[in-house]
């Protein structure tokens, strides 16, 4: 019966624990959907710049290039990415970008091309 009881407790308390501690706030889910959007938008920069040169590039400063206004790019991805963690990888077919937001979590989002076909 101690047993059970003391096991019934932990499972009330990870419920708890669960339910309020680990949940994101809708402050820290307006973050995380911040960099999502974030990150969307420089995936159609890379879908433009495919369209005009045929590939598609990591080199940000050429597809900030693309809006005609860098310093709004940059100044939004300061705004909602956290420092250091976007990266763009590519082959030139596909890409992939991930980043973290800026939450005290450092939730990472991800956005990926459509897969190539062979």
């Amino acid at each position: 019966v101690l047993a059970v009881s003391w096991a019934v407790m932990i499972l009330l308390t990870g419920s708890w624990v669960n339910q309020y501690v680990l949940k994101m706030t809708p402050a820290e889910q307006e973050q995380v959907l911040a960099a999502r959007t974030t990150i969307s938008k420089i995936a159609t920069l890379e879908e433009i710049h495919k369209m005009m040169h045929g590939r598609y590039t990591e080199d940000m400063k050429r597809l900030a290039a693309l809006t005609g206004k860098p310093d709004a790019v940059r100044n939004e991805i300061i705004m909602n990415i956290e420092p250091n963690t976007l990266v763009i990888a590519t082959d030139g077919r596909a890409y992939i970008i991930t980043a973290k937001a800026k939450n005290w979590r450092k939730t990472e989002v991800k956005i990926a091309s459509a897969p190539v076909k062979k």
